[in-house]
């Protein structure tokens, strides 16, 4: 028993503490950011004798860009430095411009089928009465008939 309770003292004492969030998350994201450009020029040519590859690059940019976001939804001071990614869409749609403004009600409409499809709640499934396909019809039909009949150029 007492030699059980060794092992187990041993084995929690041998683990590493996770290392605390560090003060000032938007210097560690451009840190970061700096850091995968600095080690992907460094690397060793390819066999063709190019540099690193845009398919790495991208990926990069691809996990910077996920990480800002999500440090933006969860943190003050990234949505100081990023800027907020949370205003409400809708307030930002100018009727100056009603070409622009239909064409974000229909972008709108289609990000709300996609946010009632995640976080549903029936009984009968994600796709109950989901006319999602119809309303993308139907936007692509008016954004045709915005550019036709009058003159809207997106």
């Amino acid at each position: 028993m007492k030699l059980s309770l060794f092992f187990i003292g041993l084995a929690a004492a041998g683990r590493k503490k996770p290392d605390p969030l560090p003060k000032d998350l938007a210097e560690r994201l451009k840190e970061l950011e700096s850091k995968a450009d600095t080690c992907a020029d460094a690397l060793q040519p390819r066999k063709s004798g190019k540099g690193v590859s845009r398919n790495i690059t991208r990926k990069l940019d691809f996990i910077h860009t996920k990480a800002v976001v999500y440090c933006q939804f969860q943190n003050q001071k990234c949505r100081d430095e990023f800027g907020d990614p949370r205003p409400d869409g809708i307030k930002f749609m100018s009727e100056e411009r009603p070409c622009e403004c239909l064409d974000n009600v229909m972008i709108e409409y289609k990000k709300l089928f996609n946010k009632v499809k995640k976080t549903y709640d029936s009984q009968k499934g994600t796709d109950h009465r989901n006319n999602r396909d119809i309303v993308i019809a139907k936007s692509n039909v008016v954004r045709e008939k915005l550019t036709d009949k009058h003159s809207c150029a997106f």
